[in-house]
């Protein structure tokens, strides 16, 4: 799991910068891929959708 350390502004230090490691960004890939499949896929293809023209 990943380890988050607090601010303190009591210090008169820049807080370190800090990137991601291989390991952040693949946990963000798999994490985004998942909100993708659930909330951009449609549950249907487009061809059986209604296209709301029943003439």
């Amino acid at each position: 799991m990943l380890k988050a350390e607090p601010y303190n502004p009591a210090t008169n230090a820049e807080p370190e910068v800090r990137f991601a490691t291989d390991a952040e960004i693949e946990t963000a890939d798999q994490l985004r891929r998942q909100l993708e499949e659930r909330y951009l896929i449609p549950s249907a293809p487009p061809s059986q959708l209604p296209s709301g023209k029943e003439h």
